[in-house]
């Protein structure tokens, strides 16, 4: 009987919960406590608590209406606003919030009632009520937790969806340092992106006096240094544009190349600081003219990267250059291997012909294969990229069948088909028993001896079966069965039914 009366510690914690807010709740509104009313706001409690949010809703209303002006008043307004939030009726709940603003204006739970509007607000896309909401609750609690979560949500609203007249009216009506601050970044961020250095400086420049423990003037002061050092940086590009050439059609590729980058750096220019300008050297399609550009592009100390060149052969004559003189050397096509390895400062933007091999195996396995076989063109560049493949799965754990190669532009490739079909046969033509011949009496006990069950035994004597000796032992069926001087056979499996 104890058992069943004693109320769970869960529930034990609810009622506590419960009885400390009614009673700073009655302290707030200096009313006369009222057990029906407190029954009925422990049963609302329990019901938010067991996330039945359309019950809890209507009892804290009830709790408002049935017994106005009661102990509970003010706590119950609160619920069921976070209530209506729940359900995701927006709306309602900022009407029962305002309301509770209007009506307690200096109530202890003002903060919580800003911080659950700004969540309704931005559910309903009124980004700029939000913020100001978020900002006024973290201005009225003393909670660290409520004040992180203000200011977190401010600073994604900030980041994200305010507009620079929204941050500037924001600026001007909040009261609280940290607020301002973090407001001030956003904005002063977002007119740097302009271009508009000065304005951008004006307003970060008070913020940074101010005491360094407030938060996000860390931030700021970064931003100011990082404007003030602001200006222009240069990108060079040695591409094959083929300048001196008289056929068109030797320029295309450069001229393309060349073409997309100017778009991309217009495009950054619009929005970001420092302006990218770039320096255009034509490579020629040669390695020693390539060299040369990269040399002199690498002498100017305002060149903070090169991208190009675009062919291998031209690629492995800059490489060491950018990477002895530090400088970051971008190849977007050259795929022949090794050529990011000569230099920390060298990257390959189109991955090489061992990486993709590797890359192929690993997906293979990820993909749940486990038996492979290799059908690949003896030429070099294609040869690299199987035997990574091949060494990669080694590493993996695969296992390979078999191996085939065939002449670039072969078309006829029966031979080397039937010779892995073959061999892939092999690979799966188990060992058998064959009960129906081969046995002798002294057989059949030795099987008995290792413990295999007699009615499987009678069974596969009565049907003359051949079973894999791995279906009687295991993976070493086979050797327990030499070990017993037992006969196998091999099972014969056709090409055709293997493959069809």
């Amino acid at each position: 009987m104890e058992s069943r009366i004693r109320p769970s510690f869960s529930s034990l914690i609810v009622f506590l919960t419960v009885l400390l807010t009614g009673a700073l709740s009655a302290q707030e509104d200096s009313l006369t406590f009222r057990p029906d009313v407190e029954r009925l706001f422990v049963s609302a409690m329990k019901h938010y608590g067991d996330a039945q949010f359309d019950s809890a809703a209507v009892l804290f209303v009830r709790c408002m209406k049935e017994f106005p002006y009661n102990h509970r008043t003010t706590g119950a307004s609160i619920m069921a606003g976070k209530a209506y939030y729940r359900l995701g009726n927006y709306r309602e709940s900022v009407r029962l919030l305002k309301n509770f603003l209007d009506l307690y204006p200096v109530s202890r739970y003002l903060p919580d009632a800003h911080y659950t509007l700004g969540l309704d607000y931005f559910r309903m896309l009124r980004y700029e009520d939000a913020a100001t909401e978020f900002s006024l609750a973290y201005e009225t609690t003393a909670d660290a937790v409520t004040r992180d979560r203000s200011l977190r949500l401010l600073d994604e609203l900030a980041l994200t969806y305010l507009s620079v007249a929204e941050l500037q009216l924001l600026i001007g009506s909040s009261a609280s340092d940290p607020v301002k601050v973090l407001l001030t970044l956003h904005l002063a961020e977002r007119i740097y992106r302009t271009g508009d250095v000065k304005s951008a400086q004006d307003l970060l420049a008070p913020v940074a006096l101010l005491p360094p423990s407030t938060p996000y003037v860390d931030k700021a002061i970064d931003l100011l240094q990082r404007i003030q050092f602001s200006g222009s940086i240069k990108i060079g590009a040695v591409l094959p544009l083929m300048l001196k050439s008289q056929q068109a059609s030797m320029r295309e590729l450069g001229v393309d190349l060349l073409d997309g980058m100017k778009m991309a750096v217009e495009e950054y220019n619009l929005v970001n600081l420092p302006k990218v300008n770039l320096e255009v050297r034509d490579s020629e399609r040669d390695p020693g003219v390539a060299a040369r550009n990269v040399t002199e592009l690498c002498s100017d100390d305002e060149v903070v990267a090169i991208l190009g060149p675009v062919f291998s052969n031209e690629a492995f004559a800059c490489a060491g250059i950018a990477s002895a003189r530090g400088v970051p050397l971008l190849t977007p096509t050259a795929t022949a291997n090794g050529i990011a390895s000569i230099g920390p400062y060298v990257f390959q933007l189109n991955p090489d012909f061992e990486v993709r091999g590797r890359a192929m195996a690993r997906f293979a396995f990820s993909d749940g294969s486990r038996r492979f076989a290799v059908l690949s063109p003896v030429e070099q560049i294609q040869k690299s990229m199987a035997d990574a493949f091949i060494d990669e799965l080694g590493k993996l754990g695969g296992e390979l069948i078999d191996v085939q190669w065939y002449q670039a532009g072969a078309t006829d490739l029966r031979i080397q088909l039937s010779t892995m079909r073959q061999r892939a046969l092999d690979k799966t033509e188990p060992y058998v028993i064959n009960f129906a011949s081969r046995l002798t009496y002294d057989d059949l006990k030795k099987i008995l001896m290792t413990g295999v069950s007699p009615n499987v035994v009678d069974s596969l004597v009565e049907w003359g079966a051949s079973v894999p000796v791995q279906e009687l032992w295991g993976a070493e069926g086979k050797n327990i069965a030499d070990s017993l001087m037992i006969p196998t056979e091999r099972a014969v499996i056709t090409s055709s039914s293997f493959w069809s």
